[in-house]
């Protein structure tokens, strides 16, 4: 009754993972191919339930080779889902036939004795022999599992920010669903005899990877996973409260267990409702949040042109480019220059902010000379030195170091500092070590 319950439990939550996910984009490619595999591990996990229950030997007999076949179809399910996760990668019609047809012809073997034979019981365990084609089985079936992970882990090396994420959740459920599955159900069984209720854990930890892979492609977000295991647990819930009517021994049990199975439904709905209010409310204030930053990027880029443009051409009346200016004149172009000397600084931090936030900050490394570096900055701020009165020193290494680097921001930190530097110093100089 307890292994009926837990089975029944495990298949009705893997179902519900699949649809969530199918629903949350159906022409999702990725999403296609999870609700797939989900569906298949579901036959999968129902055949192998079957084979070990006290049936007869004919339908025991073709639930073994459901489950053999079942979990071809699964693994190219998963290969598919490796290629096209997380950027829902298109893949043509022509390749998906030709990449499902060696998995429809194992299913078919399946059925002969080609990779299982000789299908009997021993002391109500189920028993077979390997046959000839049982190594062209495993082959096939560790080929999509292996190729499909290198595809995964490929991913997440070239991958940032959220893409990483999300594969690394698939790869934390692809672990623990391994780490269960391959001592109970494949290292064990080679040495001593594993019961029938243990050996079910490790098929039905496939859960864990369904459930984790379903959070890296709904959301990511720590919050939404809330929704997700809400609604399973509470369904859960109910599904096994559901069954213990039925299970009472008299009347008053089954019309308590009816009333505490409906006043559990009204919670639940209500506990379901409160989370999606409060998910609901996060991706508002998080949508807000990325309008603002995107109108900060905005506003920042376009003020940039006409200030660079206010930049130059003061700069160009300070020295004289158009002839020499009268005293007050110049001291007002002086205030306009440094003006918007300060403005664009403001606009770069905006930029700055934005980038960070939007998560768009892209470094570019690459060799440079640091010596070199800190002479361009130096540079470039030494008119605005000149100004109060003040020297900026370069005490040089005696050797360059060349590092590896992107050199636009490491100038952004060198030109702060010693901007700052000139900023509060009175008198004298700033030196540069």
């Amino acid at each position: 009754m307890i292994d009926s319950i837990v089975f029944f439990l495990v298949a009705i939550s893997s179902l519900a993972v699949s649809l969530i996910v199918f629903r949350q984009n159906p022409k999702n490619k990725a999403n296609q191919y999870f609700a797939r595999m989900s569906l298949f591990a579901i036959i999968w996990l129902s055949a192998n339930f079957l084979e070990n229950e006290p049936l007869s030997l004919y339908y025991r007999k073709l639930a073994l080779e459901l489950d053999f076949s079942s979990a071809v179809f699964m693994v190219v399910s998963f290969y598919l889902f490796c290629l096209t996760f997380p950027k829902n990668n298109t893949i043509s019609t022509k390749k998906e036939v030709a990449t499902y047809f060696p998995a429809l012809f194992i299913f078919i073997l399946s059925f002969t004795s080609t990779i299982i034979k000789n299908i009997n019981l021993d002391n109500s365990t189920i028993i077979f022999d390997r046959g000839n084609g049982f190594f062209l089985y495993l082959i096939v079936v560790l080929f999509y599992i292996s190729f499909g992970f290198k595809n995964l882990y490929q991913r997440y090396k070239i991958s940032t920010g959220v893409e990483k994420t999300q594969i690394l959740y698939v790869f934390l459920g692809i672990f623990i669903f391994a780490i269960i599955a391959a001592p109970i159900n494949l290292i064990l069984p080679q040495f001593i005899f594993v019961p029938l209720r243990i050996a079910r854990i490790g098929i039905y930890s496939f859960f864990a990877f369904s459930i984790l892979t379903t959070f890296a492609i709904i959301r990511y977000h720590l919050f939404d996973i809330k929704v997700i295991l809400t609604e399973l647990l509470v369904g859960a819930m109910g599904m096994a409260l559901a069954i213990l009517p039925f299970s009472m021994p008299n009347q008053a049990l089954r019309l308590l267990t009816s009333a505490i199975l409906f006043l559990f439904a009204i919670f639940g709905f209500l506990l379901i409702r409160a989370t999606h209010e409060e998910v609901a409310r996060k991706e508002e204030a998080e949508r807000l949040l990325k309008a603002k930053t995107e109108f900060l990027s905005i506003a920042s880029h376009q003020l940039r042109t006409p200030l660079t443009a206010i930049i130059g051409y003061s700069s160009m009346l300070k020295e004289g480019d158009y002839g020499k200016l009268p005293v007050k004149a110049f001291g007002a172009i002086g205030r306009v220059y440094d003006s918007s000397q300060g403005m664009i600084k403001l606009v770069n931090d905006f930029l700055s902010v934005s980038r960070l936030e939007t998560g768009k900050t892209v470094l570019k490394p690459r060799e440079v000379s640091l010596k070199e570096l800190i002479n361009q900055t130096i540079a470039e701020l030494n008119f605005k030195a000149q100004e109060k009165k003040l020297y900026i020193k370069y005490e040089q290494p005696k050797i360059d170091k060349i590092v590896k680097i992107d050199p636009e921001k490491l100038k952004e930190v060198i030109s702060n500092l010693i901007d700052n530097s000139i900023h509060y110093t009175e008198k004298g100089g700033i030196t540069v070590g």
